[in-house]
């Protein structure tokens, strides 16, 4: 039984999401270094990445669809039932990819997640000097349910008529 093709994939899969991680980590330093001039092409890189993950995906489910058919399993069927089926040491070897998969998922989950939390404080600084150039330098006294600030945008404002 000759599971290496499937083996293959996943590894290069392995290796696309490793790269993922890391343009998630470089995109993570701009974002608190403030280095937003490098900004968009770290955002591009991530975005390549995740376009190589999606033809990743049909070429592994291609060989999932081949793997269950060798090893008398459904089509479609998950890499866990995939290394259940599987006779040793192609269990163990997908049993494996599996577990990295999932601490690979993790820790991708994570750096997004934090990437986009500083984003939206970013994106809040920058309302709060936009606010402050219009006069309204008052800090927010509430925030509404999309989290963004509510301004008493009331308050008076003085302008110079000279300029």
């Amino acid at each position: 039984m000759d599971l290496a093709n499937l083996s293959r994939v996943l590894w290069r899969e392995r290796e696309l999401l490793d790269l993922l991680l890391f343009k998630l980590h470089q995109q993570h330093l701009l974002l608190i270094s403030g280095d937003v001039e490098w900004l968009p092409r770290a955002s591009q890189e991530v975005q390549t990445v995740l376009e190589r993950m999606g033809e990743m995906e049909l070429e592994r489910a291609i060989e999932f669809d081949h793997a269950a058919m060798m090893l008398g399993t459904a089509p479609g069927s998950s890499l866990r039932t995939l290394s259940a089926a599987a006779p040793e040491p192609w269990g163990y070897l997908l049993e494996e990819h599996h577990a990295a998969f999932v601490a690979l998922a993790s820790r991708i989950q994570h750096s997004a997640d934090a990437n986009r939390d500083l984003t939206q404080a970013a994106a809040r600084a920058a309302e709060a000097v936009m606010a402050g150039m219009s006069g309204n330098d008052a800090s927010p006294h509430a925030y509404a349910s999309s989290g963004r600030p509510e301004v008493d945008m009331r308050r008076p404002v003085l302008v110079d008529q000279e300029i």
